[in-house]
């Protein structure tokens, strides 16, 4: 009996953890191109960014800039890097996005 309560409250919290991440849209193609290569991969699904992901929570710089990437024409997404520091993609983007992490430096 111990071992279905205990199953079952495992099952519980994996669920109530699961159902906490927060989905929100990449539309830049090439964006989504570039974070599924540099370590967010695990954080995407599709599209689409788990703003509560480790990897995007505390990340401290991101760098865009490199040969052979495509053009990245919309950062939106980008505020959610909430620890972010450093923030390099001007050999690739046109425009700052709306809204910018409140720790960025640079």
């Amino acid at each position: 009996m111990k071992k279905y309560i205990l199953l079952l409250i495992t099952i519980l919290l994996l669920h109530i953890h699961k159902s906490q991440a927060q989905y929100v849209t990449i539309p830049d193609t090439n964006f989504v191109t570039w974070l599924n290569a540099n370590g967010y991969a695990s954080c995407m699904n599709g599209n689409m960014i788990d703003t509560t992901c480790g990897a995007v929570v505390n990340a401290t710089s991101v760098d865009c800039n490199g040969a052979g990437t495509p053009k990245i024409m919309d950062l939106t997404g980008i505020q959610f890097f909430d620890n972010l520091q450093d923030l390099d993609c001007s050999e690739y983007y046109q425009a700052l996005p709306p809204n910018l992490p409140n720790a960025l430096i640079n």
